[in-house]
């Protein structure tokens, strides 16, 4: 969206010494991407008694200065044990400006609001990630150790001004005002330490057993201030919209695997459960809760060979979600005053189950191919929005759980040589759609969609 202006550029080193038993690369890349435009979005928003219309227009220059570097390196102690290490990390500046202007209709065409606003950021964002990964292979084949410890460092720091003059209609004439000047001041930091033990076991010939067990600690801190103007001077917080808040997850994580692979047949399944604590600390009004989740990652597959050229892959994955810092901190934001967004401490993870199958099969001498690909996911506990749309046309949301959200796609093609004309006819087909929930004044709102057509 908009009309970009890229400069970029790096580096790269690699190099092998030792035998090549050590090894080691990296790279530096810069980039200069500013991107300025317009858009026009136009929006319906249709209630059980009513509906309104929105018009919003924005102009946005935007920049962003970004520097990454990473690297690997690896050393083989001998044939049975090597560690690699591997890092990343960069900075980025980034400046913004964004104007936007709308207007807010009834089913008749009246005015509820108009809405001027201005936003313009100045941020700075550190990443630094590192993983280490430790393997040995013991005296039994197959019988394998490893150690595998992740770091995740952000640290997230953004200021600016918020600019809003928003005036609400009655009878086609303003009953109400309301104007917002403040200056904006975020900082987040978040640390992520993912350390995880995995052994594996021979059991026979065609079956081994494999065994994890592993630490998370996920810590973030999320401190955002809003400045009103007093004297000439923006020193006035506003409470209402800032707020310090701590959000650290501590998991524990351990699981059992089984598979079995015997000629053309391969079956695997495990499951691993993690207990997760959540200590959630709001440092303004000295408050704290603990809340405890036991969270499942189940899978399972089942693959047939029917040939080198043909198979059938059946398989399913479950997977948990946590809450993000900006979904669960209780504070609200006023970027968009006219669309007002609330965390939520009561949040609970969401868990997604995935089903996936898969078929292909190719004959050399006719060159006849055909596959098919079908999944689906479906996710207890989505977190979604529950949003109030009052007269004024003003909208709050908060986060909340919903159950009901699902997703599908597929495609299959087939092909095959005619020999005679010496072409090679194909077609295929493709399909997907998905089900989502959110909430609208108290009522669940429900969007289904679907889409057929050739691949």
């Amino acid at each position: 969206q908009g009309y970009p202006a890229v400069k970029t550029g790096g580096a790269h080193f690699n190099n092998k010494w030792d035998d090549d038993m050590q090894s080691l690369d990296g790279n530096y890349k810069y980039m200069d991407l500013a991107v300025k435009g317009a858009s026009t979005t136009s929006t319906a928003n249709i209630l059980p008694d009513t509906f309104y219309f929105n018009k919003q227009r924005q102009t946005f220059d935007n920049r962003i200065i970004r520097h990454t570097i990473d690297g690997n390196y690896e050393l083989k102690f001998d044939t049975t044990s090597s560690i690699k290490i591997m890092a990343d990390g960069g900075t980025d500046h980034k400046t913004t400006f964004n104007q936007y202007t709308s207007d807010y209709l009834a089913a008749d065409s009246s005015l509820v609001n108009t809405s001027n606003r201005n936003t313009s950021t100045t941020g700075d964002k550190r990443v630094v990630n590192s993983n280490f990964l430790w393997r040995k292979k013991l005296g039994r084949p197959g019988r394998t150790v490893s150690l595998n410890v992740r770091e995740n460092y952000t640290d997230d720091a953004s200021s600016g001004f918020l600019y809003s003059d928003t005036r609400f209609y009655q009878g086609g004439i303003v009953s109400s005002d309301s104007l917002i000047n403040q200056y904006k001041d975020f900082h987040t930091t978040t640390t992520l330490l993912d350390s995880k033990a995995t052994y594996t076991e021979p059991l026979s010939r065609y079956s081994f057993l494999v065994g994890n067990y592993g630490v998370v600690v996920n810590n973030n801190h999320s401190d955002r201030n809003s400045f009103n103007k007093s004297n000439g001077k923006y020193t006035a917080l506003d409470s209402l919209y800032s707020n310090d808040y701590q959000y650290n997850v501590f998991t524990q994580r351990g699981g059992l695997a089984y598979t079995y692979i015997k000629k053309k047949f391969r079956f695997s399944a495990g499951t691993d459960v993690g207990f997760a604590s959540f200590r959630q600390r709001d440092l303004v009004a000295d408050t704290s809760q603990t809340r405890k989740f036991v969270n499942w990652y189940p899978t399972a597959s089942a693959t047939i060979a029917f040939s080198s050229m043909s198979r059938l892959n059946i398989s399913y994955q479950g997977s948990t979600t946590q809450p993000s810092v900006t979904q669960i901190q209780p504070i609200l934001t006023n970027e968009d005053p006219l669309n007002i967004y609330i965390g939520n401490p009561a949040l609970k993870p969401q868990f997604a189950n995935s089903i996936r199958l898969f078929y292909n099969s190719y004959k050399v001498l006719t060159e006849r191919g055909m596959w098919a690909n079908l999944s689906t996911t479906f996710t207890p506990d989505y977190i979604s929005t529950s949003s109030t749309l009052d007269a004024t046309g003003k909208r709050t949301n908060q986060y909340v759980n919903v159950n009901g959200t699902y997703s599908y796609d597929g495609a299959a093609s087939y092909s095959w040589t005619w020999k005679k004309l010496k072409i090679h006819p194909w077609f295929g087909v493709t399909a997907n759609g998905s089900n989502t929930v959110n909430i609208v004044n108290g009522v669940p709102n429900t969007t289904t969609s679907g889409k057929i057509g050739r691949a």
